[in-house]
């Protein structure tokens, strides 16, 4: 066999082998985002379970507890129905949370794109040593969804809400309309966020 049919051979296998890699690319990308949806999907699924679990002395159809929130700068204290007089969206976030971060940057997005119809939102940590960190990642995301601070932990320890990112949807009478894990893209937000 001369030199240029082994060049040729060679030259196939290298090109079979390249359209193989570039395939398998192509549909693994095509079946990586398919699966990467699904397994979004299944554990929202799954955090709505934990949640149910979890959040057990808030309840739909109860009024949200009358906590005192800091604002972040800790100039100013102001109660849930100060900050969200006619109902709105509260969302609880853990400062060292990589998903919470997630979620207040979809959050405001969402309130974005609902535009007029958006009901007012505040995002509330319980860790006050971590909140203005938090906040300040938030501002440079370009996120200007309010935070605030429970101190106290009133959430945490007293209404044994013990997972986050979780939000609350709060009628006019601040009656939990609605709860349910906090998601972490806009699209997540678009049922919950509009009037």
């Amino acid at each position: 066999m001369g030199l240029l049919a082994r060049v040729k051979i060679v030259g196939f296998y290298i090109g079979a082998f390249a359209l193989t890699v570039a395939a398998g690319w192509l549909l693994g990308s095509t079946v990586g985002a398919h699966r990467a949806e699904v397994s979004h999907a299944a554990y929202m699924a799954s955090q709505r379970d934990y949640l149910l679990e979890h959040v057990r002395g808030i309840a739909r159809g109860n009024p949200f507890p009358r906590i005192t929130l800091w604002s972040v700068d800790g100039v100013r204290t102001a109660e849930i129905g100060e900050l969200l007089p006619k109902g709105g969206l509260l969302v609880l976030v853990g400062p060292g949370c990589a998903s919470c971060l997630e979620a207040g940057t979809a959050l405001d997005s969402a309130l974005t794109l609902a535009g007029p119809k958006a009901v007012p939102a505040i995002l509330v940590t319980d860790q006050a040593e971590k909140s203005d960190a938090f906040a300040e990642l938030l501002t440079v995301r370009g996120v200007h969804v309010p935070v605030y601070c429970d101190t106290r932990e009133s959430l945490r320890r007293e209404y044994k809400v013990l997972a986050n990112p979780v939000y609350f949807r709060l009628d006019s009478q601040l009656v939990v309309a609605d709860f349910g894990p906090a998601g972490q893209r806009a699209d997540e937000y678009a049922s919950i966020v509009q009037r």
